[in-house]
């Protein structure tokens, strides 16, 4: 089924199509021509060239004209702005994540749960000529790599049977073992996960509720990050995410059981 094809609400067929156009873009494939968009969405070349210009009327989209592909245009950066300017653990979560990245010289990342899955809302790139640096907006299952396990970790037996009966094969599964571990220590590791050669540790941001809400991250060449780096930076990262916890209104300090 394309994503043209699917159900929407009486009248809003156009809105639906445009919003197709939209999230075709990503991290690996910003730029794209109306050739490709057509064919991503499964709308005839006429009728997406004329969705295209309407969304370019008002800069959600702009066009190279070296090129000639389409890139996502300043209202996308506006509205994003709204949302981590305004969001209470966006706010919170970026003066830590700056903290971190000076503290370990790796990239810092915040991770939302987000329809069964994690993306990448905030990240803080390392300074450091050889990084990792995931993309914000990537998005991730969640039961894969340090982040998910981080997350996992906390989740209860119910929904972690879904989570983990919801696997593709494609990123191994985490063990109940290694999890009940996740949680006594307050953070999970991942090295070859996302990126080959690359490593990271995560922690999960607890909520009010005694619920997962988020992980932070740090990541890393492996050849750096090692299981010995990540280790000397476990408690600065606890630490970290115990503060955005509080100033969340969560009282359960980051390794406990929630």
């Amino acid at each position: 089924m394309t994503r043209s094809s699917r159900a929407t609400v009486p009248g809003g067929q156009a809105v639906q199509r445009a919003l197709d156009i939209l999230l075709c873009f990503s991290v690996e494939e910003p730029m794209l021509s109306i050739q490709t968009l057509s064919k991503r969405t499964g709308l005839t070349p006429p009728t997406t060239r004329r969705l295209v210009k309407a969304l370019e009327q008002r800069e959600f989209v702009v066009l190279d004209h070296h090129s000639r592909r389409y890139r996502l245009g300043p209202s996308m950066i506006r509205l994003g702005g709204i949302i981590l300017q305004h969001d209470d653990l966006c706010a919170i979560s970026l003066p830590e994540l700056k903290a971190l990245r000076e503290a370990t010289d790796e990239t810092a990342a915040l991770y939302w749960i987000s329809g069964g899955e994690l993306i990448c809302v905030l990240e803080v790139v390392s300074n450091e000529p050889i990084r990792m640096s995931v993309g914000m907006g990537r998005r991730f299952p969640l039961h894969a790599g340090a982040p998910g396990r981080a997350i996992l970790a906390h989740l209860d037996d119910r929904e972690l049977e879904e989570v983990l009966a919801a696997g593709d094969g494609q990123w191994d599964l985490p063990t109940r073992e290694g999890l009940a571990e996740v949680r006594k220590r307050g953070y999970a590791t991942a090295v070859n996960e996302y990126v080959v050669g690359g490593a990271s540790m995560a922690a999960s941001v607890i909520g009010p509720a005694g619920r997962p809400v988020a992980a932070i991250d740090l990541s890393g060449p492996h050849h750096r990050w090692t299981a010995e780096a990540m280790g000397a930076a476990a408690g600065t990262l606890i630490a970290s995410t115990e503060r955005v916890m509080r100033q969340l209104g969560s009282t359960l300090p980051a390794g406990a059981p929630s």
